[in-house]
This record gives structure tokens, sequence and C-alpha cells, in this order.
């Protein structure tokens, strides 16, 4: 007998022809869609609310709704939301799809699910920045992928965002604009409270104005397709190449081990089929080679090459005084007792044949006796039966109730089958017996209490209690201090509502950032400027100057001069009649020949005189001028007491609604801008957008990104970081060195920031870093 498989070729190949077949069969489905739909419109509930108008929409079947109102909330029941939910953890191919109209220079959700505040999954478009984002979580953290693309202009469009896996996809008017591979959505949602909202991201924030139709959220591959059936689908989704390549490794398994068993089983056959067939016939009957049997009590057989041996049963010896022999031994006295078992008693010896039997040796006769059960007042089905007991037990039997031998300084302590005896705390023993064992609140070794520090310790007759103080939690041995409000930002509860906030910043929570910049205490050197970033701050080359490395690494001292009449930067503006010459920083237009020459520039394509001021037709806020051939352009000024204003450039001039913040009891003006989450925010009419906050680029392979940040920075750019651990390239910075408010300070010294006495600074190699102390009094912090 040869074995199916010999070797793993045919098994793969095996293997590639199904996988082949079990693409066709996942392209063949995928042009039938059968997947679950949630159409959310409606599913609301129908009610008068301000700020909602039921409409028709492109489509005449079904429902749309006008949003309009910013007081408005439009919530889906819980239900619904669970649903959606479901949704999100049983599948990796689920689409969101809208038909919406949005009106020019609105910013507002689509489609979100929030607890609270916070969002958890949210579909935004914003008419200010003509971007359509998709937020989600990752590892309990908020993930932001946006889109150029403007939806806000007050036409109808078909929007898809279609998730495979991470392979996310924007479809809009039936068309794929973008594809992103991102993060793993998270599915298991902890939040007790998730609220799944239209038309804004929850009750408060991102309203969104304009029309809605056809909102739906689809499970299964290509969910676009119920908005564009005639989409191409000939190839697989990326959720199908997982499944598929999930069964592929499934199928290549089950293979190998159909292999194996196949060898083993192909090896037993070779060892029967070498072997010679042994076997007996007794009685017309057919025993095995080796078989043993008894005709009779006294006769054992077995088989053996062929041949049937049958001997007597023999007796053995019994070590005892006159025994008796029954059945196949002949009988000698009667005294003893033999059991079938060839077991000898002698006379008057019990013992227990079974669970429920007790036996003795009475005159070489074995008398048998039946254990009688106590009555059970429970039923059958509650009866527990235990191994090596004969009676049955009521399952949840107060044992202890019914008997105990525990000591005094014990507790008895009822198990499933039998009770225990445990010594009381401040007593040691087994149980029946208990010796005390005096422990009390003095320390027991020297500097070592029996509770935390901040425990209180009672005493209690022969032992001690440990409880946390008010403010701590813990279990007394180990308490931690409370802070009612988390600390942010890297921050860590030291005291109870008391933060200790990490480098970068400060507040009761650390919740402000440290503006280094601002204060005067960053390490910008050179021809480069501060611009300052959630919990740190980065040094940027100034206009003229460039760096090709990473301006972190060296602060500044790596900007150098832009060669503008080599096209470096912007180039240069120099009317053709002279001569472009670098300078540090700049450049100078000089006559080809003599004064005979243009001072004038050439700038975006049109001929500007000397002197001369203009608006850039580019950007309409900047302001330009002309000296010498050299053009130079800055962002304008912002003066609201003047009667003419851009409000464009200048929108916190215009008197129009402010907007609350997000998270905190202010108000934030028209015009305003601020970072939230890792957000630059911006309020405009009453309303706020946000959009991801601008990173520098980094030119290193060793990057860190701590609790906190919102860019990563590279590892040898942190001097505040507390390994301290730092390159050769920092360690070239005057590292002695560090200067604020007119004094210099050397490495390791401390002091005040300058009005506040709970935030102190240290020199670092060079480089101040600020960290704000909560548990200073109000009088401390005061100048």
């Amino acid at each position: 007998m040869s074995a199916v498989f010999t070797g793993m070729g045919p098994a793969n190949n095996y293997g590639h022809i199904l996988f082949l077949l079990l693409t066709c069969i996942l392209n063949v489905k995928s042009t039938n869609h059968e997947g679950d739909v949630l159409d959310l419109i409606p599913l609301l509930k129908r009610t008068s609310s301000p700020g909602i108008q039921y409409i028709t929409g492109p489509n005449n079947i079904t429902p749309a709704i006008r949003l309009t109102d910013s007081q408005r909330v439009v919530i889906l029941p819980d239900a619904v939301s669970a649903k959606a939910q479901r949704f999100l953890r049983e599948n990796i191919d689920i689409t969101f799809l809208a038909t919406l109209k949005q009106e020019i220079g609105d910013s507002g959700s689509i489609l979100s699910l929030s607890t609270g505040i916070n969002r958890i999954l949210e579909i935004e478009s914003s008419g200010r920045r003509n971007e359509v984002r998709f937020y989600y979580t990752h590892d309990q953290k908020i993930q932001i992928e946006t889109f150029p693309y403007k939806l806000a202009d007050n036409h109808w469009h078909k929007l898809a965002l279609s998730l495979s896996a991470t392979d996310l996809t924007l479809f809009v008017d039936c068309e794929q604009i973008y594809r992103r591979v991102i993060l793993t959505l998270d599915t298991n949602f902890k939040a007790d409270k998730i609220s799944l909202f239209l038309g804004q991201r929850n009750r408060e924030y991102a309203h969104f104005r304009g029309a809605l139709q056809d909102v739906k959220i689809v499970t299964k591959s290509h969910g676009y397709l119920i908005q564009c059936p005639h989409q191409d689908t000939s190839c697989p989704t990326c959720a199908q190449h997982q499944h598929l390549q999930k069964m592929y490794e499934k199928m290549q398994s089950d293979i190998q081990d159909l292999n194996k068993k196949l060898l083993q089983a192909e090896e037993r056959l070779l060892k029967v089929e070498q072997s010679p067939c042994h076997y007996c016939i007794y009685n017309d009957t057919m025993k095995k080679e080796g078989e043993r049997w008894s005709p009779n009590k006294c006769t054992v057989c077995i088989c053996k090459n062929t041949s049937v041996i049958c001997k007597h049963r023999d007796c053995s010896v019994v070590d005892c005084r006159n025994p008796v022999y029954r059945d196949c031994c002949k009988p000698a006295s009667d005294n003893c007792c033999i059991m079938d078992n060839n077991e000898y008693y002698n006379p008057g010896e019990k013992f227990q044949k079974s669970n429920c039997f007790y036996c003795a040796c009475d005159n070489a006769s074995i008398v048998c006796n039946q254990t009688s059960c106590p009555e059970l007042n429970c039923s059958k089905d509650s009866r527990i039966y235990i191994d090596g007991e004969c009676c049955p037990i009521c399952n949840g039997t107060n044992f202890c109730a019914l008997d105990h031998n525990c000591h005094v300084n014990a507790t008895c302590v009822n198990l499933t089958t039998r009770y225990i005896c445990q010594c009381k705390s401040g007593f040691h023993g087994n149980g029946t017996h208990c010796k005390g064992v005096t422990v009390d609140c003095s320390p027991n070794k020297e500097d070592e209490k029996p509770c935390h520090v901040n425990a209180v310790c009672t005493q209690i007759g022969h032992t001690y209690r440990c409880k946390c103080k008010d403010g701590y939690r813990g279990n007394g041995r180990w308490c931690q201090p409370v802070c009612e409000s988390e600390c942010k930002n890297g921050g860590r509860c030291i005291a109870p509502n008391k933060c200790e906030c990490r480098y970068g910043y400060v507040g009761k929570y650390c919740e402000n950032d440290i503006n280094e910049c601002k204060l005067g205490i960053d390490a910008c050197q050179g021809q480069s400027e501060c611009v300052n970033i959630p919990g740190w701050y980065y040094c940027r080359c100034k206009q003229g100057y460039d760096s090709s490395w990473h301006q972190h690494s060296m602060y500044g001292l790596q900007c150098a001069d832009l060669n503008e009449c080599l096209g470096e930067g912007d180039g240069h503006t120099c009317h053709p009649s002279t001569k472009c010459y670098n300078t540090d920083g700049s450049y100078e237009c000089r006559c080809k020949y003599k004064d005979d020459c243009s001072h004038g520039c050439i700038f975006e394509g049109y001929y500007h005189e000397n002197n001369s001021r203009w608006i850039s037709e580019i950007d309409v806020c900047s302001d330009c001028s002309c000296k010498r051939g050299v053009v130079k352009c800055h962002q304008r000024e912002c003066d609201c007491s003047k009667r003419k204003i851009n409000y464009s450039c200048c929108p916190h001039c215009a008197e129009k609604r402010s907007c609350p913040h997000q998270e905190h009891s202010l108000e934030m003006s028209h015009g305003q801008k601020w970072v939230y989450e890792c957000q630059t925010c911006e309020c405009l009419s009453g309303e706020v957008d946000c959009w991801p906050l601008e990173c520098p680029k980094l030119m290193c392979s060793d990057v860190v990104k701590m609790s906190g940040d919102c860019c990563p920075r590279c590892i040898d750019d942190d001097p505040c970081h507390e390994n301290d651990q730092y390159s050769v390239i920092n360690a070239g910075l005057i590292p002695s060195l560090c200067r604020y408010h007119g004094r210099k300070y050397r490495h390791n010294d401390h002091w005040n920031l300058h009005g506040d006495k709970c935030t102190t600074c240290k020199c670092k190699r060079g480089h101040i870093c600020c960290s704000f102390n909560q548990t200073c009094t109000a009088l401390e912090r005061s100048p």
C-alpha cells in the first residue's frame, strides 16, 4: 500500500488550485451584495424639532432632511446606535453612505458616534478648508484621515467612505477619489453611553448646515454598490483578501495534517502486511494472539503461536493460620477467609468491599452489611455524589452548621462537599488548633511600618488594619493619590487633586501648554525663529535661509543662506536689466551697465515700480513692496479701527458670534484660533472648524512621541527628557549656559519662572526646561 501524498508537492499544487478557486468564488460573490443595511433617516423619531425639516431630495422614494438651526439635536434611538456598534464589531468590510448638499463655507459632521464630548467615529466635511475628514480611534486614541475635496458647494453629491480591514476608500459621485491604508479601528468600545448623531458631532458641536438623504451603514464587501450599482467590483476587497489568506493558510495546515496522518497510516499498514497472521480457534471462536480468557473459575487459557494453552488457576500462598480455601482451591480449615481475588482476612477482621458495603470475616464466612444513608430533603437533581463516599449530599449543604471541630479562634468555611477550618487574623495553625500572634502598628524594623505612609493604622486585638487616608485609594499597604480630574498631557497625580506636570505644560491639571517662544526660554539660535507646538517648540529658519538638516537637532545653527540668484527658495525678482548678487539672507539687484537699468520688480508675472506697494493676487492677505528690485511680502496687519477691512484676512474684526470651547468654560471670539486635541481650531461666525496640527518634517531615524505631545520629535532633540541622554550633536551646543531675563545660568541650575513661583525652570545643557508644581500654595505662587 502506498501513501496518497508522498511529499508536500502535490499538497501545495492542490492548495494553489483551491486558492484560485476561492478567488473566483469571491469575485463572483462580490458582484452580489448581501450585506446588512442600516438606513438611518427613516429610523429618526419624527418630532417637531427646530432646525429639522423633511424635504424631497434627488431620490424621490426615500426621505431627506434639511438641517439649519444649530440648537437642534438629531440623535438616533439607542437601539440603532447599538446596532451600528455591532456592525463595526462584527464586520471588517463596512461602508458609510450619504447623499448630501452642504452650504458654501459650512463645516459640520455628517455622521458621528460619540460619548459626551468625545467622538469615537466621525465623518466631517469642512467647507472652510475644502476637506473631508474621517475620525476614528486606535488604541483608545483619536486618529484622523484628511481628504482634500470640496463638498460644501450647495450642490447634491453622493458620498461613500468604504472601509475594508485597514483599506479606506473615498468615493464622490460614484468616482473613486482617494485610497488610504489606516490603522486598525477600535471596535470594543469601553464607554458606557455611546450615541449616534446625524448632522452633528454631539449635542453641541459641529452642526452640519444643508440637506442629507440616504445616510446608510452597509456591511459586507463593496457596500458602495447600493449607491452606485454600476461601479467596478472585479477585484476583491482588502477584507476579502485577508479572509482568503486565512482560508488558504488553514487549508495548507489541514493538508499538512492530513498528509502526516496518511503517512502514519501507511507505516502501520506496512507493519501489518509484513507480520504473519497469528490466531487461535477455541470452541469455534477466534482468539487473537496473546488473548487470555477463563472458560471456568478454575481455568485460565491463552492464545500463543496459534495454540491454545490452558492451565489450572494458581492458588496463592495464604499467610494466615489455618486458612480456609474456597472455590477452585481446596479447603483446609474453617478459620480464615479468602476472597475471589485471593485476598485473605483473619477471623473477626472488618473491611470495606465497596462504597456502601462493610464486611467482616466470621468463621470462614464473609458477612456484609449495606450502609444506610440519612434521608435527604432535596430533589435528586440537587444531590451530589462524592467519589469514595457511599451517601450523597445536598448541593449547598451547610456543613459548618451540622458539626465541625474548628478551634474557637478559627472560622469554619463551607466548601461544596466539605468544610475547612481557617485561623482568624492574628492567629496561625491548622484550623483545629490556632495560636495567637501579636502584630501592632509600630514599625517592624527601623523606618518600616506595616501600613503605607498615606494610610492610617488601627490596632484591633492581636492584629491591625490599614486604611488609606481621605484622598487616597488602595489596600492600605499601598495607597495612591486621587485627582478628581485626570492629570493631562503626561502629568501625574502626586497628592489629592494635585498634579505634577511634565516639562512643557502648566495648570492645575497640566492642561496648558508652556509657550517657550513667548516666554523667551527657547534655544533657537543663528538665523532661526521659534515656533511653538503643544508640549514643545521647534526652530524654523528665517526667510532667506534654509537647512538640509532637521532643524531641531542644531536649533537653528544649520540654517544656511539661500542663493536666490540661483533659483533657490522663491528665486529673485530682479529686472532683466539688472544682475542678481546674493547676500546673507537676501540678495541685491545691480545694474548690468552702470545706472542704465530699471530698479523695478518682476513678481507673479507683473512689473512693479520701485518703492511701490500692492496686494498679492495669489494671497489677498499679503502686502507686498518693491525696493530696488527686491520684493518682500508679509501678512497684512489687522487694524479693526479702520473703515475698510478685509474680513477674510481679519475675521476677528467682524462683530459676529463667538464659539464655546469644546471642553472648558471658555468663549472663543470670532476669528480666534487655538489648539485642541492636536488640532488647530478656528471660530468663525459662531462655528468651530478644526484641522490637524501641522508638524515639522523630521530627518532623523530615532523618533519619540511622549504623552501629551501632538508631534513626534527626534529623540535627541528633547533636552528635557527624563533619561537625560543626549547625542553628540546636542553636546556641541554650548552646553554650560542658559540665558533668561538678562541672567546667565549654568547646567543644572534651578530658578522660578518670572512672575510664577510655582513654575520651576532648570538649565540642561544650554536649554531651559520648565515644569509646574501644583503642591505650592496660591500665596507661594504670587511674585
